[in-house]
């Protein structure tokens, strides 16, 4: 993980124990920035169950033009997104935090974990 591809909030990977998730802070970004080959900070690989983490819905009625299955959020970002390869205005998105990034983009607002 770069330190300039993050935004506090971001979900990652620490490596340690378990398989728990935990938000990126700034502190967490200073010591990213100061060390980037330290590996406790890993990305998470954006997966179907993360997608319905966020409350993004499996579309029932097709997938996508290449036969993917598709994904929609019930709000403001109304775009397919389909799995492996998601990738808007040619940017591939394979992480996490890349489509937080891009949610908050598009919509001003954090993508957050739903209670599902």
């Amino acid at each position: 993980m770069k330190a300039n591809e993050l935004r506090i909030g971001n979900f990652f990977y620490p490596d340690v124990d378990g398989d728990a998730y935990a938000k990126i802070t700034a502190k967490d970004i200073l010591e990213i920035y100061s060390d980037p080959l330290d590996d406790y900070y890993k990305a998470l690989p954006l997966t179907e169950e993360w997608l319905i983490k966020f409350g993004f819905k499996k579309n029932t009625d097709n997938g996508d033009l290449k036969g993917n299955d598709c994904y929609y959020t019930n709000d403001n970002l109304n775009r397919c997104i389909s799995l492996p390869n998601f990738i808007y205005d040619k940017i591939k998105i394979k992480y996490v935090h890349q489509l937080q990034n891009l949610y908050f983009a598009l919509t001003g607002e954090e993508l957050e974990v739903k209670n599902v």
